[in-house]
């Protein structure tokens, strides 16, 4: 079964490559806690792109050629590094909180596995609807 081809699901691929991308970036602003002038990065994305009702038409199974064309799915997912202001600075211009990212790292490990524990749950509901009771 492909589940790419879900709505939902694709929308939780999208989300786990999001906070795959971030968790990079945070474990990267961590590493260079102690380099001279470095600034913290994040990264976003704008979800309501995600989402938008654009995105959100139904696609066309296409067996003949005079079949009405299916809607081109739009473009990968878009991130944007960012930099976040901060209120603390060191004197050798490095603006990382170490007790920062590690909350926001913890938060985005958290929201990860709830992305995932939802996508199994609902891989598992889908199989079960299609009459496949193999468990795994």
């Amino acid at each position: 079964m492909d589940t790419s081809s879900l709505k939902a699901f694709s929308l939780m691929q999208q989300k786990l490559r999001y906070m795959s991308e971030r968790q990079r970036i945070i474990a990267q602003n961590i590493a260079n806690a102690n380099t001279p002038g470095y600034k913290t990065k994040d990264v976003k994305m704008d979800f309501g792109d995600m989402v938008s009702a654009k995105s959100n038409t139904v696609k066309l199974a296409v067996t003949n050629s005079k079949h009405i064309q299916p809607n081109k799915p739009s473009g990968g997912t878009k991130f944007t590094l960012i930099e976040p202001d901060t209120s603390e600075m060191t004197p050798n211009g490095n603006n990382v909180v170490m007790e920062d990212e590690l909350m926001k790292m913890q938060g985005n490990n958290l929201d990860y596995q709830t992305t995932t524990e939802l996508y199994r749950k609902m891989a598992k509901m889908m199989r079960t609807a299609l009459g496949d009771n193999s468990g795994g």
